[in-house]
């Protein structure tokens, strides 16, 4: 799960209430789409749905695993990826104990695990389980990983507007993998024992597994400042074992962003030394370019590279002026800063002629920008290239009055895509951005420091990433009506729920150049209607494929399977 991003929830008052559905509908498109020929659609056969909440999918050859989990429920499931048909499935019925909690299922070196918390006055602990690819199940008895008399809480909540790395679990621990997949950085952070940040420092606990869920080294973490001063934006590891934390830091108890008409925060990198949790703290400074998302990884030769968007003014953190990209030396220290600033052309791209006005004019200023636009992955390649996608996302809260009192609506967008290779030796080698636009109405309800701001599963909207054959791929869900879509046109929308095309942008990785294509129509797939898509759904398999798990209702799922010709 990504943390919340507060600059992303956008806060708009109306006193009228108009219906986003009739607005939809007319939106929609419902008329044919011509499938590319590059593709080959091929549906599997139905099978018994599973109802769970939480659902993981991993292959290996030429099977499929899925690891499917409600409460305290397991099925545990095998599917052939070649023929598209059930295997097996075994149900576990006290899978996860009593006051358990699922934190995360992940894939480490080849190896499959569970892991879930379990408070046991006066301990928080966390197990981990085994699971048998083979098998189907799990593997001898749960074991205890970490286990403290600390009051804990969870690492996430409302950060600075920066990205994330790896994976982060839903409850009280936090997982950062690295490059390798051979190490895993298991995180918590203690709860403070005063409530008042201007005195209590955060003490996150650390400790770096192998990929067989043995300890290497652990201990709990002093931050060098006050809650108040600082904000831990992102977690990586290397293959020693080394953890890094970037973090911003305030200079001073204000918390304000600005100051006296001056900048008043910095970046600082923390890397915390395998073994001895010693910590080195390195600044980060861009000049006059403020970072507003970042992540960190490691490459195949062990050297972290840093990357992001920055902004030029810092009160539209935001938005995105153009992207960064920077090196860590063994000692954590800095060097071979880059930076390129995304043109108004690119801008413009997929933009209504009102927008591509707007932005010409805000670029006379040096004010154009790209809203709202969020660091979703960043690829480092096997010849030192980096390629960094965003998109662009933001929720509006509308607020409306009826004779019962005040409502609120939330409404969620997904919206164009951005993808930038940065070569090497640091030049720019290609830029693109792709026309996209979904959208959704509705939450659950929760509300998100008395503004009302509703909580929403992400369902059919957003992408998955995946590389093949030389090229990168967008796949996701988009209206019909988009397929033809020229370069200066704004897309229309797709509404989340109300069917959709499954599209693929196709971008060569060495030109950039950009192909659209389209999969198939989630309401004919072969003569058969689907529901449920969504992009955690999809997986990549070896070679030009990738399937992807859907509803077709009368209590069944069954696999889409499609093959790059």
């Amino acid at each position: 799960m990504q943390p919340i991003n507060l600059f992303n929830f956008k806060i708009m008052l109306k006193t009228i209430f108009t219906s986003f559905l009739t607005c939809g509908l007319a939106l929609l498109g419902f008329s044919q789409a011509k499938v590319s020929s590059e593709f080959k659609t091929t549906l599997g056969t139905p099978y018994q749905v599973i109802d769970a909440n939480d659902k993981y999918y991993f292959n290996k050859g030429e099977e499929i695993l899925t690891i499917k989990i409600d409460r305290r429920e397991a099925f545990i499931q095998k599917l052939n990826s070649k023929t598209l048909k059930f295997i097996e499935k075994k149900v576990f019925k006290d899978f996860i104990p009593d006051d358990g909690k699922l934190e995360e299922v992940a894939e480490f070196n080849g190896r499959y695990f569970v892991f879930y918390s379990l408070w046991a006055k006066p301990f928080e602990q966390l197990f981990c389980k085994e699971i048998d690819f083979a098998k189907c199940e799990a593997i001898g008895k749960d074991r205890l990983l970490l286990k403290t008399d600390k009051k804990i809480t969870a690492m996430g909540g409302v950060t600075f507007g920066f990205g994330g790395f790896g994976f982060v679990g839903g409850g009280k621990f936090s997982f950062s993998l690295s490059f390798d997949k051979k190490k895993v950085l298991i995180k918590y952070r203690v709860k403070p024992e005063k409530k008042d940040d201007n005195i209590s420092y955060d003490i996150i606990g650390m400790t770096v597994f192998d990929d067989g869920m043995i300890a290497n080294w652990g201990k709990e973490v002093k931050m060098p400042y006050t809650e108040k001063k600082m904000n831990n934006l992102d977690y990586t590891l290397d293959g020693q074992g080394n953890a890094y934390i970037l973090t911003t830091v305030y200079n001073d108890n204000s918390t304000k962003l600005e100051l006296d008409g001056k900048v008043n925060f910095h970046i600082e990198l923390l890397k915390i030394e395998a073994k001895t949790a010693n910590i080195k703290t390195t600044i980060v400074d861009l000049k006059d370019k403020y970072i507003n998302k970042i992540w960190l990884d490691e490459d195949k030769s062990g050297q972290i590279i840093c990357a992001g968007y920055y902004s030029k003014r810092v009160r539209e953190l935001e938005d995105a002026d153009g992207l960064f990209m920077f090196k860590l030396d063994k000692e954590g220290k800095v060097y071979n800063i880059i930076t390129h600033e995304i043109p108004v052309s690119v801008l413009n791209q997929y933009a209504s002629e009102r927008t591509q006005k707007r932005n010409a004019k805000a670029d006379e200023k040096g004010k154009a920008d790209f809203a709202d636009l969020v660091l979703r992955d960043i690829i480092l390649q096997d010849d030192g290239s980096v390629v960094l996608i965003g998109e662009q996302h933001y929720v509006n809260v509308i607020t409306y009055y009826t004779q019962y009192g005040m409502r609120t609506r939330t409404e969620i967008y997904y919206n164009d895509i951005l993808v930038s290779k940065i070569n090497a030796n640091g030049t720019l080698a290609w830029m693109q951005k792709l026309g996209k636009r979904q959208f959704s109405a509705g939450g659950s309800g929760l509300s998100f420091w008395g503004l009302g701001i509703n909580t929403y599963r992400q369902g059919g909207m957003g992408f998955k990433y995946m590389s093949k054959n030389g090229s990168h791929y967008m796949l996701f869900l988009d209206n019909v009506k988009n397929m033809e879509l020229p370069l200066n046109k704004e897309p229309k929308r797709h509404i989340d729920g109300l069917g959709g095309f499954m599209t693929a942008y196709k971008l060569d990785d060495k030109s950039g150049q950009v192909s659209k294509l389209s999969l198939f129509d989630t309401r004919d797939v072969q003569g058969t209607e689907v529901y449920q898509f969504n992009v955690d759904r999809i997986l990549s398999l070896s070679g030009s494929e990738f399937v992807v798990e859907v509803y077709k209702k009368k209590k069944e799922d069954v696999l889409i399977k499609v093959t790059l010709e």
